[in-house]
């Protein structure tokens, strides 16, 4: 063991960490080379150690607390003496405990598992302390490895190191084990709370996948910030919580934000569920080749992501098929077997996918699939919102539900369900649904507050409403009232108009004329409403081509004409009968003409 020692008073240099910088005066000091040099120490006289070790050195006062040596913190000489390092600042580095890379998951004496403990209990017992650092080590060019699954109780901040968004601290842990998890409380009964930041997380499952092994399984608040999530047996990062006591999901996850993650080769990237796991903020994620949705989100009331960018999520032969010369994606996966449901025979199992893709295997018959790709909100109550992300064409269309809305973005894989609002050629589009305005008015052109909606015509010669459908089928506009759901429709269909009521076509108007629909008869007019005047050069009935020279041509070789009958007092009672007014008279039996001062029977010559 090598040391300089000092006897002589004198002054060192302290910046404390709550950023104050002072001098104190030391009786004798020593300097080692190596952490391991303290043990070795047995001169009383000596106050204060300096380390001069790359990673675990640092400066050490003798302590008289009740703390036990934990050697990172605390350290024991010969003499039984304890010498506590003095920090500037909030942090805990897990390399003062010996932390470092290791060559490989066989190298256990490099285990981060206990050194990383240590730390965040030495945090968890000092209420000076908030954060943990993991500092980039590829001294071995994975990194850390950690061998047990870390259990988190109490609040706390693990953070690495990184440039810009990436992080460069690597921890590596087993195949098909659970990385991180948190409590929904602390022991003393407060929120619990954990950080991550700056940290690239490897599960190193690349088969035989443990879907239940996921990287984060918080059950209380967390912030994931600038980190990498790859190749997990299970989710990236599992939020499954219910506040109800009675739950075997106890806890509470609302408020969660997840920022600046790349999520690679998990089963999900982020899972959602449970009556507790809303209110999710996720901004400017990644997610490619998940086995399955790049985000699962069936929280109750819903969450928000935005910026995100997915690709080649559930793009595989566990989610795809082929079937009958097409390319078919499952759906529906969570809530129907789709066991020996082939594809196209079974619409509520299968859907088909745009091209058909030769790299995909046959449809088997004895195979169960998943849906997959890139988000999917299911929770029917749930109020999600999706901005402007980006989602590459190869994979299956994002599922939403009908409370979900899906703003802008790049849109390439398609959107299910929902809202679905982009800008197009200037205009908003408004897709996979319509517009419900519940109160208040519509204005096109010009508003009017007493109209529900008015549309004002700008330009002449412009159609004012435009109503348009595929060639295959019939146009129609609608009207209803609460009462009667299916009062009155008119609806355009091959070239003619009808106009129905109560679901019965009633009458059609076509290039032909208007006319009663198929086998109806109507009236026109009323006892109560008349028609006034018809104004026509010739009006025929029963037939195509009436008479020029007539005003009215009746055409019939089965009927008659029958003019208005009546007695003589109801014929005489007449005012002001015009000239050329003929009745039939039911008390002469005769046909009666008024000549314009008399009538006068018309008699057989």
């Amino acid at each position: 063991m090598k040391y300089s020692t000092m006897l002589k008073p004198f002054f060192i240099l302290l910046v404390l960490f709550n950023t104050t910088t002072v001098w104190v005066r030391a009786q004798g000091y020593a300097v080692f080379e190596n952490i391991k040099d303290i043990q070795g120490l047995n001169t009383s006289s000596i106050q204060t150690l300096v380390i001069k070790d790359s990673l675990r050195g640092g400066t050490f006062f003798l302590y008289t607390g009740n703390d036990p040596v934990d050697n990172g913190m605390i350290f024991k000489d010969a003499l039984n003496r304890k010498w506590l390092r003095q920090t500037t600042d909030e942090t805990i580095n897990v390399q003062w405990y010996g932390a470092r890379a290791a060559a490989s998951l066989k190298d256990t004496e490099n285990d981060l598992y206990p050194k990383l403990m240590a730390a965040m209990n030495y945090v968890w017992n000092h209420h000076n302390f908030s954060t943990v650092r993991i500092p980039n080590d590829r001294s071995y060019r994975d990194g850390y490895i950690c061998l047990s699954t870390v259990a988190i109780n109490r609040r706390i901040n693990i953070v690495g190191d990184g440039i810009n968004t990436i992080p460069l601290t690597r921890i590596n842990f087993p195949p098909n084990t659970k990385g991180f998890t948190t409590t929904f409380a602390t022991p003393e009964g407060s929120r619990n709370a954990v950080k991550f930041h700056n940290l690239w997380l490897n599960g190193g499952t690349t088969g035989n996948f443990d879907s239940s092994a996921h990287m984060i399984t918080p059950k209380g608040f967390i912030e994931v910030s600038q980190c990498v999530i790859e190749y997990t047996g299970g989710n990236g990062i599992h939020l499954e919580a219910c506040s109800e006591k009675t739950s075997p999901n106890y806890g509470n996850v609302d408020g969660t934000v997840i920022e600046d993650v790349e999520f690679a080769f998990c089963n999900n990237g982020i899972y959602l569920n449970g009556c507790d796991a809303n209110i999710v903020k996720m901004k400017r994620n990644f997610y490619t080749n998940m086995r399955r949705w790049g985000q699962y989100n069936n929280g109750f009331l819903g969450s928000q992501e935005t910026d995100a960018h997915y690709s080649v999520n559930g793009y595989n032969n566990n989610c795809f098929a082929n079937y009958n010369g097409k390319t078919w994606h499952a759906i529906n996966a969570d809530q129907l077997i789709n066991i020996g449901k082939p594809p196209g025979a079974s619409p509520e199992y299968w859907e088909a996918y745009g091209y058909y893709d030769t790299s995909f295997k046959t449809w088997n018959a004895t195979k169960k699939y998943w849906s997959g790709g890139p988000f999917f909100a299911s929770n029917d109550n749930g109020y999600s919102k999706y901005d402007y992300n980006y989602t590459e064409a190869n994979q299956a269309p994002a599922r939403v539900n009908n409370k979900t809305m899906v703003i802008g973005g790049d849109n390439g894989a398609g959107v299910k369900g929902g809202v679905f609002m982009e800008a197009s050629n200037g205009l908003l589009a408004i897709r996979n649904s319509g517009m419900w305005l519940k109160e208040g008015n519509l204005g096109i052109g010009k508003f009017d507050a007493n109209a529900r909606l008015r549309v004002h015509q700008k330009t002449l010669g412009e159609p004012a409403v435009w109503i348009s459908s595929d060639s295959l089928f019939a146009t129609s506009l609608r009207f209803t009232n609460n009462t009667s759901p299916q009062a009155g429709e008119i609806i355009y269909n091959a070239g003619s108009f009808e106009l129905t009521t109560q679901n019965t076509p009633r009458a059609v108007l076509n290039a032909d004329g208007y006319r009663p629909y198929t086998s109806n008869t109507y009236d026109l007019g009323s006892p109560k409403m008349q028609w006034r005047n018809v104004y026509a050069a010739t009006i025929g009935i029963n037939t195509p081509v009436p008479n020029p020279s007539a005003a009215v041509d009746i055409t019939s070789n089965t009927k008659g004409f029958l003019p208005p009958r009546m007695t003589s007092a109801e014929k005489k009672a007449i005012k002001n009968p015009a000239e050329g007014l003929m009745v039939y008279d039911l008390t002469l039996h005769k046909l009666c003409v008024y000549t314009g001062t008399k009538w006068e029977v018309i008699t057989s010559l």
